[in-house]
């Protein structure tokens, strides 16, 4: 995550974002059916609009509202994981 303000980088995230993919295909070509099927990770950027570094204080709205989100889809794909 990165305020639309931050002092940060967010090509260096985007870049992590992209590196992350790139391994977990590579990763699951060789991966067995079991390996397979229990991967559930994922990598992505968010900007929180009108905030610096410190996000969640200065987009804090939006900010809870990405990590509620968050929590809930992953809440989602862990009971749909338990369920298969």
């Amino acid at each position: 995550m990165y305020g639309e303000n931050d002092w940060m980088d967010i090509a260096g995230g985007y870049a992590a974002e992209q590196k992350l993919k790139e391994e977990k295909t590579r990763a699951l070509k060789t991966a067995t059916p079991e390996e397979k099927k229990n991967e559930n990770g994922s990598a992505k950027v968010v900007v929180i609009q009108k905030a610096g570094h410190h996000l969640y204080l200065d987009g804090w709205e939006q900010f809870n509202e990405v990590m509620r989100k968050e929590m809930e889809e992953t809440s989602r794909n862990n009971i749909q994981q338990k369920k298969a």
